[in-house]
């Protein structure tokens, strides 16, 4: 099964699809992976320079990539289940190594109020007007807060599959310029 690495916030979570899904661009690091245990910092990175220092971590760990899908995304694979086991375990250790200094920022809880906000405000009322896509029931604030990973990603991962399919969007990212992820909050003011 074909892997891809993340562009977005949003389609950064996608990484935990299940085996049998794509996932986007090297990007965020998930909170999952920022904190993972026993993994040392080697060095903040930014959005830019995330995909080119997670694909080099990968290919060390044993996860080279497998070439360039159709919306320019990195992607890993084909793997069975044993191998997606480790690839899930390289794929959290490279994004603990080094996380994205954007991604750090927005893990306040203040900007978690605000992602909130935007996400029930504007994206998911944009993917569900623009795109027909159904990317499930937000949760109240106060268990958004307690895990923002609310998303359930196997779901999502087939609805954007099948809006690809029926034409509804050219390629898994192309909801991007409709329905862009939120602004990180400017925490130094």
């Amino acid at each position: 099964m074909a892997r891809r690495g993340r562009v977005a916030l949003m389609v950064g979570l996608l990484v935990a699809l299940s085996a049998c899904a794509p996932a986007a661009d090297p990007g965020p690091a998930s909170d999952a992976a920022a904190t993972a245990p026993g993994v040392d910092v080697v060095r903040t990175v930014g959005w830019a320079e995330s995909p080119t220092v997670h694909a080099t971590c990968m290919t060390e760990a044993g996860f080279p990539s497998s070439g360039v899908g159709p919306d320019g995304s990195v992607e890993y694979g084909p793997y069975d289940a044993a191998m997606s086991e480790a690839y899930e375990r390289a794929d959290e250790t490279c994004r603990a190594q080094y996380p994205v200094a954007e991604v750090i920022q927005q893990d306040s809880p203040e900007a978690r109020e605000q992602h909130y906000a935007y996400l029930r405000d504007e994206w998911v009322p944009c993917m569900r007007d623009t795109f027909d896509i159904d990317v499930g029931q937000l949760p109240s604030l106060e268990t958004y807060l307690a895990d923002p990973n609310w998303l359930d990603l196997p779901m999502f991962g087939a609805e954007l599959d099948a809006a690809v399919k029926d034409g509804r969007l050219e390629h898994w990212s192309a909801w991007w310029p409709e329905c862009p992820d939120w602004d990180v909050p400017d925490q130094s003011s």
